[in-house]
């Protein structure tokens, strides 16, 4: 007993040092469950030293063993957090990050929970916080929300807050588990049909590939987020906000892959090239695709959405339509595809990167935006579909470097 008390004082030891370059490697506890190493990286961010950090890593990645967050700036310089699910990840980092001369320290040390130990209603006063107390017993997607996590959680929020949320079954994946909407807005009422208001309404869908996972926690911690700074009375710009819109949020379109942790569904289908697309299947129906995608085409055709954003991740950048292009061969990447309304999409796309600090600053894609097809061509991807077939503003905002 003795012995796993001085591993624990070790560690929390560790948490108080200054950033370190070198590690000498400490006894992981028998209930070890997941560290969380802060990386520190220079200002302007060397692009080139992160490239060699994640080759490095990757093998890591590849089994699951770590994931991690995109870089942000934090005291003038880029904070990478690595999150180590394996005490032999625990023990590998640090060997690494040291090997590149990287300074490094450990944020935190968790240990599993007790088997016994349940949730109780502070889950939702503190998303953030309680999240990390109650997190997946899914070693492989870490703290991320797993479907039962996920639909209590959305449960919770409406039964907390029920004059701003009501949850809507929309349908089910091939493997049975629950694709949801919540919506947000004040004074909200269950015996409302979503058209009877004027309000406009605006829909994000975040989980779309699989294993494009941080979307769905930035999509459950906004829930958060918004439902507590409304209530609170004390956030003017939340307050107008829901008071003047319908969010809807689908926090995960494809929950078989998150499970699977793969990009495409349980039936090996990439859902992003699986809606109707007016260069290659111009035809607008939801017959012969995935019950994922029809799931949403038919509750899109049921509310008149003015703008939709659906989250990716493996870069950072708000991209627009057109992703698909009238050259049929897919290698035509690079050829600007502009709608009617390119301007407009320029305008809004810039609106949202230049609040993001990182996304701003891309070498890869000035102001942090890009048109779709200029990047790569896709075709019977969500975005063209809403903007073709009904006329809706759909961007594309891909919010991590990585798909784990």
């Amino acid at each position: 007993m003795f012995g796993y008390h001085l591993h624990v004082l070790l560690l929390h030891f560790l948490l108080l040092c200054n950033f370190v370059t070198s590690f000498t490697p400490v006894d992981t506890p028998s209930d070890f469950h997941e560290a969380v190493f802060n990386v520190e990286l220079s200002s302007p961010l060397n692009t080139d030293l992160l490239q060699q950090l994640y080759s490095q890593l990757s093998p890591l990645i590849s089994s699951h063993q770590i994931s991690l967050e995109a870089p942000h700036l934090h005291n003038d310089m880029y904070i990478l957090e690595i999150y180590a699910f394996t005490p032999t990840a625990f023990q590998s980092i640090p060997s690494i990050i040291s090997s590149l001369s990287i300074p490094f320290n450990i944020k935190d040390i968790r240990l599993k929970r007790s088997a016994t130990h349940t949730r109780d209603s502070r889950y939702i006063s503190d998303c953030s916080t309680i999240r990390e107390t109650y997190k997946s017993d899914n070693t492989s997607m870490g703290l991320y929300h797993d479907t039962d996590e996920l639909t209590t959680f959305l449960h919770q929020i409406v039964q907390t807050y029920p004059s701003l949320a009501s949850l809507s079954l929309l349908g089910h994946s091939y493997e049975n588990r629950p694709i949801y909407s919540l919506l947000l807005t004040s004074s909200n009422s269950s015996s409302l049909s979503p058209s009877s208001t004027f309000k406009p309404a605006i829909k994000y869908i975040g989980n779309i590939h699989g294993d494009e996972t941080v979307s769905r926690e930035i999509l459950i911690r906004l829930i958060s987020y918004l439902c507590i700074e409304y209530t609170s009375q004390t956030n003017p710009y939340i307050t107008t906000l829901l008071n003047s819109i319908r969010l809807y949020i689908v926090p995960t379109m494809n929950p078989d892959g998150f499970e699977m942790g793969t990009r495409a569904n349980s039936h090996n289908i990439d859902l992003n090239r699986n809606f109707p697309d007016q260069f290659q299947d111009d035809i607008n129906s939801p017959k012969g695709r995935q019950i994922e995608t029809t799931t949403i085409m038919q509750w899109s055709e049921e509310e008149t959405f003015v703008l939709s954003i659906s989250f990716h991740g493996g870069s950072l950048v708000a991209n627009y339509p057109f992703d698909g292009t009238k050259t049929a061969e897919v290698d035509s990447s690079g050829i600007i595809s502009k709608t009617p309304d390119d301007e407009e999409f320029i305008l809004l796309a810039k609106s949202y990167a230049q609040k993001h600090n990182s996304m701003s600053k891309s070498k890869e894609f000035p102001g942090g935006i890009t048109n779709g097809a200029n990047w790569y061509v896709l075709y019977g991807g969500m975005q063209d579909w809403n903007y073709v077939y009904y006329g809706r503003f759909n961007f594309s905002l891909f919010v991590f470097l990585i798909s784990l």
